[in-house]
């Protein structure tokens, strides 16, 4: 009977050990930092979606402003841009 509690208790502990283990490796495979992506060829090799799809690059386009002034998509890269289409009849 000891013997049996005392397998119960040691598989227990493997599996512990292997679950940590396990989650341990996956948490640290996503916390590569900038530094590291570029040595390994993370950043900046990726291929730019254009498309309207969430996560991919909006296509490039260029609107007249209120002003009579052209306005590029491209002069606002990296900022947040909210576009208000709206028409009148």
């Amino acid at each position: 009977m000891k013997m049996k509690k005392t397998l119960i208790i040691f598989c227990i502990l493997i599996l512990l050990i292997g679950g940590g283990y396990s989650i341990s490796t996956f948490i640290r495979s996503g916390e590569n930092s900038v530094e590291e992506e570029k040595e390994l060829g993370m950043v900046g090799n990726k291929e730019e979606t254009i498309g309207l799809d969430m996560g991919n690059t909006a296509p490039k386009f260029t609107l007249i402003n209120t002003n009579n002034e052209k306005e590029s998509l491209e002069n606002y890269r990296g900022k947040n841009v909210i576009l208000n289409f709206f028409a009148t009849t």
